[in-house]
């Protein structure tokens, strides 16, 4: 019989196939999370950009009070 390797974490005992299964799934939940930051920052910046600048829009309105 073949001996598994086993880790221990929080008194459970894991096999190789586990401890792998367990690294995925948290792997893929921090990706989850880093797309969700990246697509909220694209989603602010894209909002920022349909605002009026305001510096611009100042400096119309004196040209068009001169």
């Amino acid at each position: 019989m073949r001996s598994e390797m086993c880790f221990e974490i929080s008194s459970i005992r894991l096999t190789q196939m586990e401890s792998n299964a367990l690294v995925t799934a948290a792997s893929l939940q921090v990706a989850e999370v880093a797309i969700y930051q990246i697509t909220k920052t694209a989603s602010v910046l894209e909002s920022e950009d349909d605002l009026p600048n305001n510096e611009s829009s100042e400096n119309s309105e004196k040209e068009q009070r001169n």
